[in-house]
């Protein structure tokens, strides 16, 4: 009878109840402890502590799935195999791709670095320079980005002549669509170049007033005395007082 009953679908049943409750009850012991004790967990031992959750439920998902033999050790097996002759194959892509992050990184680090010893500079222009920088940091983003991404297309063996022409394309479509965005940015740029305000000039838009904490292509960002910041497009930045342009 019992071996009847270890064989049956009411057993896959209490088994598959019995993971999932042990799954949830260690999730919800652990956030709430977490929660209880008033853990501060750095950014890397949040990410190590939510991989190993990830880890667990995909473990008994798995657990699920070998109850009612879905899943067998012979699949499990072969997917191993398959993996290792995936990874064997492509571990140069993967250097490749880990050593172009790398180096975008750093491209972006050196850069941030110059940019902030240029704006740190004292004179009359400072207020310019840790705009300008502002913004250069903010381009030299996007380009890095861009360009490590078909970089490690190419690493992969993919073409990127199609994807320059798809990002073309993809850019005629979104200048067809995105007016706005077009006019935030070109106004950006007005603001920027026509020197309308500066990173740390005191300015009000439309009765906010405040520091210019932050100037993009796209954006602007104000504080006020009360620490309230305002995020407004540059495009509707449009009745403007300066009360620091002779200063």
């Amino acid at each position: 009878m019992l071996s009847m009953f270890l064989n049956s679908p009411s057993w896959n049943l209490v088994l598959t109840i019995g993971i999932v409750l042990a799954l949830a009850c260690i999730f919800v012991f652990s956030i709430a402890h977490m929660k209880r004790k008033g853990i501060a967990l750095r950014r890397g031992v949040a990410i190590l502590l939510y991989g190993l959750m990830l880890i667990g439920f995909l473990g008994a998902v798995l657990a699920v799935f070998m109850v009612w033999d879905a899943v067998t050790w012979a699949q499990i097996g072969q997917f191993l195999s398959d993996m290792y002759d995936f990874i064997v194959k492509s571990i140069a892509s993967v250097i490749g791709s880990i050593v172009t992050i790398f180096v975008a990184l750093i491209i972006i680090k050196v850069v941030k670095l110059s940019l902030d010893r240029f704006a740190s500079r004292s004179g009359p222009l400072q207020k310019r320079r840790l705009t300008i920088s502002k913004v250069s940091m903010s381009l030299t983003r996007y380009s890095v980005a861009v360009i490590a991404i078909l970089a490690i297309l190419a690493i992969w063996g993919i073409n990127v002549l199609p994807a320059l022409a798809g990002l073309g394309i993809l850019g005629l479509v979104v200048g067809l669509g995105a007016q706005k965005l077009i006019n935030d940015i070109i106004s950006g740029l007005f603001i920027i170049f026509e020197r309308h305000f500066d990173v740390g000039d005191i300015i009000e838009v439309d009765g906010f007033k405040g520091e210019v904490i932050d100037i993009g292509l796209k954006t602007t960002k104000i504080k006020n005395w009360k620490n309230e910041i305002k995020i407004m497009s540059n495009g509707d930045v449009t009745k403007l007082v300066n009360y620091s342009k002779d200063s």
